[in-house]
């Protein structure tokens, strides 16, 4: 990514293109923290999410033609390009240019497009599959952006996937005590973002409403519990603990969602922040509650 595409702000570095419009930085620390979440889901012999579970079935004479919309650092559309290496051809969008210049023949990216804008560069029924990944926070209006996959999926056999990640700290024996810094942090993070029209918190249900509002058939959830704590003597919640521990704490991804929503909307200074973050990580390495977030994966049709 070009320097001259960042500016920094708190000591990390964000996108300038439509600045201010995605909370999170673009630095490449966040695109390591990306890629450790793609490499837990999709990757690691723990949860091995399937790329994708929609039918894809090449047309006589064309290629599949497959999106993936908010496409990050592209881990996902060049896993995909692989897979389907001579049947399909892959694009990827985002406000920047994060990917890797190597990319398989059968890919590309195209960088500074806003999904939340009524209009994409592209014909309607183009798709044969839309990809959405870890998008919450960063969009405006989840009816409309599910209208525009909508549009530019081709009728009957078109499919949608979306994996969101819900970040909501949830004890595995019940709730959160009531003076929890850890349920105090998550509250004060859904207050500013919410404030400044970025929600983080992730509500399944309106996900169901607003696919089935944009038209949608087949629609189907899977959700997947992911741990926060890790117990060498429990092998599979090791692992994936131990992944989120290095995503969310250890490799600043606590940091990453909270440092402009705190002090943009909050205006605390970095240093409040930091010292608000150390607080929550003592508390979750000190405790012995067992905490879980949730991801859940849809796939729906376009009749």
């Amino acid at each position: 990514m070009a320097q001259s595409e960042l500016y920094e702000e708190n000591g990390r570095y964000y996108h300038s293109f439509q600045r201010g419009l995605y909370w999170l930085p673009h630095d490449d620390t966040e695109c390591e923290r990306l890629d450790v979440l793609h490499n837990l889901f999709y990757g690691s012999e723990q949860l091995n999410l399937p790329l994708h579970t929609s039918p894809l079935h090449p047309r006589q004479g064309d290629l599949l033609k497959i999106l993936d919309v908010g496409c990050g650092t592209g881990f996902w559309a060049i896993d995909m390009a692989d897979k389907f290496d001579s049947t399909a051809e892959v694009i990827g969008i985002d406000l920047v240019n994060a990917q890797p210049q190597l990319v398989p023949r059968n890919s590309s990216f195209l960088p500074h497009r806003n999904f939340n804008d009524r209009f994409w560069p592209f014909a309607e029924e183009h798709f044969d599959l839309i990809h959405l990944s870890m998008i919450t926070g960063c969009v405006v209006n989840w009816q409309q952006l599910y209208s525009n996959v909508f549009r530019y999926l081709r009728s009957t056999d078109g499919y949608i996937e979306h994996l969101e990640f819900d970040l909501t700290p949830r004890h595995i024996g019940g709730p959160l005590a009531v003076n929890s810094v850890i349920m105090r942090f998550w509250q004060d993070l859904v207050h500013a973002s919410s404030t400044a029209g970025r929600p983080v918190q992730y509500d399944p249900d309106t996900t169901k409403r607003d696919l089935a509002g944009a038209g949608f058939v087949d629609i189907e959830c899977r959700v997947v519990a992911v741990p926060w704590h890790y117990d060498p003597r429990r092998d599979l919640n090791f692992r994936i603990g131990a992944t989120f521990d290095v995503a969310f704490l250890k490799g600043g991804g606590l940091e990453s969602y909270c440092l402009a929503p705190f002090s943009r909307v909050n205006e605390w200074s970095v240093e409040q922040i930091r010292a608000y973050i150390k607080a929550v990580t003592e508390e979750f390495h000190s405790s012995r509650v067992e905490l879980e977030s949730r991801v859940y994966i849809w796939r729906a049709r376009k009749p």
